[in-house]
């Protein structure tokens, strides 16, 4: 870790300060690269998808956006309001 691994990290700007981040770090880039969680957690030699996503996985910040931003079109989409019926305004039925 000291000799090979973190001075390769930090050449790449990684900061790492043990195997535990390393594994987190790893996980999270395969899952952001788009690779399938099942593959990941054989990468990483778990017994369970589950475990590799509970602990490991963590979601960064442009999938939550991206997450965000589809939710947001879904609430926001403009809709036609009914005949008779002033936009914003309930029916009273």
């Amino acid at each position: 870790m000291q000799h090979a691994i973190k001075p390769l990290a930090e050449q790449a700007g990684i900061p790492i300060k043990g195997w535990h981040t390393l594994r987190h770090s790893y996980t999270t880039l395969l899952r952001q690269c788009g690779n399938d969680p099942k593959v990941v957690q054989g990468l990483l030699r778990h017994a369970s998808q589950k475990m590799t996503q509970d602990v490991y996985d963590e979601a960064v910040s442009e999938e939550k956006r991206k997450a965000n931003k589809k939710v947001v079109r879904l609430v926001t989409r403009s809709k036609k309001p009914r005949k008779g019926v002033a936009k914003g305004v309930a029916s009273g039925r």
